[in-house]
């Protein structure tokens, strides 16, 4: 079985030398399309977590087309997403949770460009929401013979709760990155380091939790 990997930069790829001797790397950008040399060539594509780096709905269209393109007649499409604008509602983990947390966070999540905005509706996260309500009905006008949605929590586990916060807040703080220095974003990396910092710092008391839903979008090719 012979397994392909795309990404946008070579950065994170690891060493050729370590590869596993039937897997290739390749840089390609999903939201532009892929080579035609590996149209339908594949019998299964999985995509994940792509909801930070779209802008907008043309963008996550762009993004199952060019993936669908891949596809041989009759496989399959795995696409992960997590509804993360749900991180930013916080859970009290006790009576009372920590209403200090929730302001400092809410303060945060304004500024994260078009991330946090809609750009019709000026409502908080729109693009971060958009996968769970629309990537199935997307997938089906492209052409998908059958599409398949399953829908799972990161709080169902209470154990975790606590590791998945930090993990969310990391995630905001690397969204929240790309817009330093913009009127939608932090005023300075020092000031958004110090937010993250204060948010993980307000976790160890362990009264509130960040959670969000976990979409699986499996998609058939049609024959």
């Amino acid at each position: 079985m012979d397994l392909h990997g795309f990404d946008i930069s070579a950065d994170q790829f690891p060493p050729a030398e370590k590869l596993a001797g039937n897997i290739t790397l390749h840089l390609s950008n999903a939201k532009q399309g892929f080579p035609a040399e590996h149209h339908g060539k594949f019998d299964i594509v999985n995509l994940r977590l792509l909801t930070a780096a779209m802008e907008n709905e043309k963008e996550w269209v762009d993004v199952a087309r060019n993936s669908m393109a891949l596809l041989k007649p009759g496989g399959y499409l795995q696409w992960i997403e997590g509804a993360l604008d749900q991180g930013s509602t916080v859970l009290c983990a006790v009576p009372g949770g920590d209403p200090e947390f929730s302001a400092l966070l809410a303060e945060g999540m304004q500024k994260m460009g078009p991330w946090a905005k809609d750009e019709k509706t000026n409502s908080t996260c729109s693009t971060l929401t958009w996968a769970g309500r629309n990537l199935t009905r997307t997938l089906k006008e492209l052409g998908a013979a059958e599409v398949g949605q399953d829908n799972t929590s990161t709080d169902r586990f209470p154990e975790d709760r606590q590791v998945n916060t930090r993990m969310f807040i990391d995630v905001f703080r690397t969204i929240a990155g790309a817009y330093v220095g913009r009127p939608e974003g932090f005023g300075s990396m020092d000031e958004l380091r110090e937010w993250h910092a204060t948010l993980l710092e307000m976790t160890k008391k362990e009264k509130v939790y960040m959670r969000y839903d976990i979409h699986t979008f499996v998609a058939r090719k049609a024959l």
